[in-house]
C-alpha cells in the first residue's frame, strides 16, 4: 500500500577553511551557523517541517548542521543518526542509508555533502536541477510503500530554500 513520505535533503552549512585540519574535522563558521538557523526557521514557519529522524554525515560540519536543525525543530537527540557512511558518499551510498529506514519514519531529513547531496535531489526530483548551496534545503514528496522503494521512485518538489 502506497503512502506519502517526505524527504528533506540538506547540504551542511558553510565551513571554516581547513588550514591545519583534515576535511572531516572542519567546523561550521559563523555564517554557516546563522544561515542554517535561518533555513531551519523557514522550514518550520513556511513548510511545517518536523522530521521524525535526521540522518547526517558524521563530519563535523554536518554534525553541527544537524544539531542546529534538531534544536530549532525541538527534535530529541535520539532521533539523530550520525554515520561516516554519508561522508562524501555517492548517491548510491546515500540511498542505501535511506532505504533501511522504517516506514514509521514518514518525514526524514538527510544532511550531507556536495556534489552527491545535490545529485540525490536531482535524481529524485527531475524538476530540481540546481547545485545546493551551503545551508540549502530541498523538500521532496514521495509516494511509495516504504523507503526501500526509493531507488525507483520519483517525487514532487515541495520547496527549495
Amino acid at each position: 500500500m502506497e503512502k506519502t513520505f517526505r524527504l528533506i535533503i540538506a547540504r551542511h552549512g558553510k565551513a571554516e577553511d581547513g588550514f591545519g585540519k583534515t576535511d572531516f574535522l572542519r567546523n561550521l563558521n559563523d555564517k554557516g551557523r546563522e544561515k542554517t538557523k535561518k533555513a531551519a526557521r523557514q522550514l518550520i514557519s513556511n513548510h511545517r517541517i518536523s522530521p521524525n529522524k535526521i540522518l547526517a554525515s558524521s563530519a563535523n560540519r554536518c554534525y553541527q548542521t544537524a544539531e542546529i536543525y534538531a534544536a530549532e525543530f525541538c527534535t530529541s537527540p535520539e532521533k539523530i543518526e550520525f554515520t561516516e557512511e554519508l561522508y562524501l558518499a555517492s548517491v548510491r551510498r546515500i540511498l542505501k542509508q535511506i532505504e533501511v529506514q522504517g516506514s514509521e519514519i514518514e518525514e526524514l531529513m538527510v544532511v550531507g555533502h556536495n556534489p552527491d547531496i545535490s545529485a540525490l535531489a536531482e535524481g529524485l526530483c527531475p524538476r530540481f536541477q540546481v547545485d545546493l548551496p551551503t545551508s540549502g534545503v530541498v523538500g521532496v514528496e514521495l509516494k511509495m510503500s516504504s523507503w526501500v522503494d526509493i531507488h525507483h521512485t520519483r517525487g514532487e518538489l515541495l520547496f527549495f530554500i
